[in-house]
């Protein structure tokens, strides 16, 4: 069974990536149905590869990543990148000083076609 995160990923392709907002106030509810998103990829259902391309095309103008505080994968003492985290551990050899996230848009800032304007500069040094 999918985590959570997959979970999500999944139940919003089966909606076509639509979903919906409450609004709650004292007297009414009121729902919106949002359609935003364009695509939604997970490493489960995309493979890494599938998100570094989609992130790679030279449409895309826009990449959203969820990290929490844990995904930052830091050492709460220095607030450096934990070398000595098991995830990091698996990553180390791909690449010396990045977490996951950084790895992805890093990597697609320099594939083939890539955009390389404003958003790549600002985001990845």
């Amino acid at each position: 069974m999918p985590g959570n995160d997959a979970r999500l990923i999944a139940n919003l392709k089966a909606q076509n990536l639509l979903y919906t907002v409450a609004e709650r106030g004292a007297e009414s509810t009121e729902l919106k149905i949002i359609g935003s998103m364009k695509e939604a990829l997970h490493p489960e259902f995309d493979g890494h590869a599938g998100i570094l391309a989609a992130m790679a095309r030279p449409e895309t103008a826009i990449v959203s990543l969820t990290v929490t505080e844990k995904g930052y994968c830091t050492d709460p003492a220095s607030g450096e990148l934990d070398v000595n985290n098991p995830l990091i551990q698996t990553i180390l050899p791909i690449h010396s000083s990045l977490n996951r996230h950084w790895l992805y848009c890093r990597s697609a800032k320099h594939a083939p076609g890539a955009r390389t304007e404003s958003f790549y500069r600002a985001v990845v040094r």
